[in-house]
């Protein structure tokens, strides 16, 4: 269970736009995100905008009117992030539905949308824990620390359990995505950029024996599971390792 929205963008014709062009296109999108949240009642907390690389990513918090008492694992609002970047693996088409509808049997409200295809997805979680792992551990993050970014090391364990099969796929996927991210955010991580194998490889070693990482697997992760199936952060742990490694031989 998530309450965030993670978008990608693909510009059309980006080779033949200028920076400005794009700029300019990226920010129409950003304000017509913002006019299509308020116009459905969601409140943005303005205090939590973010916008970097000249809106390549643009993110942002909505409150929304709440039924039930919030419980410590789940924010509180609604978080849209927005990527522009094409993906690396071509896209699949899928359904979707709320968990709601689908426990209700209600159909009517489901639709069909592209998505980033799994085994890119297994890679980008487990590239976007490490790198952010390393960057707070180098104090290098605009940000605070992201608690709930556990949240990929749950993924990418489901992920190896059901779909075993998507990891070679991801393997092939690994290296441009780390590319991706030295070009964006090289700038605000130069140890990474300079070298990505060894700054990821000793994040995932880090990783193994923080105690804080493991209280917020059980804290934080585990309420937002729904069914019996809740794994111990060993187990959990123990997956992420095991993908984390394959991914990172890819890299030289």
């Amino acid at each position: 269970m998530s309450e965030d929205a993670d978008l990608k963008v693909v510009i059309g014709g980006a080779g033949q736009l200028s920076r400005a062009e794009i700029r300019c296109r990226l920010s129409a999108l950003k304000t017509q995100v913002a006019a299509t949240l308020s116009g459905i009642g969601l409140v943005e907390d303005k205090s939590k905008e973010r916008a970097f690389n000249e809106n390549r990513y643009f993110g942002s918090q909505w409150g929304y009117a709440r039924c039930y008492e919030s419980v410590a694992g789940l924010r509180p609002h609604l978080q849209i992030e927005v990527t522009a970047r094409a993906p690396v693996l071509p896209t699949q088409v899928c359904r979707i539905t709320t968990l709601a509808d689908r426990l209700a049997g209600r159909g009517d409200q489901a639709f069909a949308a592209p998505v980033v295809a799994v085994a890119e997805t297994v890679a980008e979680k487990a590239l976007s824990f490490l790198r952010r792992y390393a960057q707070h551990r180098a104090g290098r993050m605009r940000q605070a620390w992201d608690t709930a970014l556990v949240r990929h090391v749950y993924d990418v364990h489901r992920i190896h359990r059901q779909r075993p099969e998507v990891i070679a796929a991801a393997r092939q996927a690994f290296p441009a995505l780390v590319a991706g991210d030295q070009q964006e955010l090289g700038t605000q991580f130069p140890d990474f950029a300079e070298a990505p194998r060894e700054v990821l490889t000793g994040a995932l070693r880090q990783a193994r024996s923080d105690g804080k990482i493991q209280q917020e697997f059980t804290r934080n992760l585990l309420p937002l599971v729904y069914g019996a199936d809740n794994p111990a952060f060993a187990q959990a742990f123990a997956d992420f390792d095991a993908v984390a490694g394959a991914l990172l031989d890819t890299l030289r």
